[in-house]
């Protein structure tokens, strides 16, 4: 088999893991602990503080991650054409469905332009990795709603507030989803008294998911964007193999 160009596609991937880590850090800071002593009464405050703002810009950067992990894909199978002597086509598309009817359907609609043997690369990796392509399938959604309609929202909410407390066993706050359902900023006293409490022991549990995606799909962005990565990266071990650039 002669050697299929790839930079493309893991240039791709690479931006798609830039922005991931781009947005992981941005939703690092979407929580925070205000702690303040009422000049009042004397006693100290803890407030958990949601800056909501920061879902907007998480948006975008999540979207951006999606693109260029499915047009990574895509660059796959052009660079499989272009391969077989195929000079453009600027609507081409990687075969992909959840079903194998129509996977099948449309590898043999590509097959002409990218050969047999490519085929049988993308055919044997669509097997061999079923249980990752529920999760490239809302990959595929999250782009596709970036694109033309709306940006998919990510929902990271504070559910449990724990302390560990140096003199007794540790304690739960529940934090009503209410409390930050339809604010930018703003937040949640839980702890008001007279001593002030042991910072370092305060931590959040939390719960981060895609709002939209269909209940049959993982709506946890960690585990979309982690096997849908991996999914896409063992296609492109697969093909080095075949093409003798990467020993098995």
């Amino acid at each position: 088999m002669r050697h299929i160009d790839l930079t493309d596609a893991n240039a791709l991937i690479a931006r798609s893991e830039k922005h991931y880590a781009d947005y992981k850090n941005k939703m690092s800071g979407l929580t925070s602990i205000a702690k303040k002593q009422d000049p009042k009464d004397g006693k100290w405050i803890y407030t958990l503080v949601f800056n909501g703002r920061l879902l907007i810009d998480g948006k975008a950067i999540l979207s951006d991650a999606a693109n260029n992990l499915v047009s990574a894909m895509d660059h796959i199978a052009s660079a499989m054409a272009r391969q077989n002597g195929v000079l453009q086509n600027p609507r081409f598309y990687c075969p992909f469905h959840t079903t194998e009817t129509e996977f099948q359907i449309k590898l043999g609609g590509v097959t002409r332009h990218i050969g047999n043997a490519n085929a049988a690369i993308l055919n044997q990796h669509y097997q061999a990795n079923r249980q990752e392509v529920i999760h490239v399938d809302a990959l595929k959604q999250l782009a596709n709603t970036g694109k033309h309609w709306e940006l998919a929202v990510p929902a990271i909410s504070p559910h449990t507030i724990g302390m560990n407390q140096e003199n007794g066993p540790q304690k739960f706050i529940e934090i009503p989803e209410s409390i930050f359902a339809n604010s930018t900023e703003t937040g949640f006293e839980f702890y008001r008294e007279k001593e002030p409490m042991w910072d370092e022991s305060i931590y959040l549990i939390t719960k981060e998911e895609i709002v939209g995606l269909t209940d049959h799909h993982p709506h946890s962005p960690d585990t979309i964007f982690s096997c849908s990565t991996r999914y896409v990266k063992a296609l492109i071990t697969e093909i080095e193999i075949a093409g003798g650039t990467r020993p098995t």
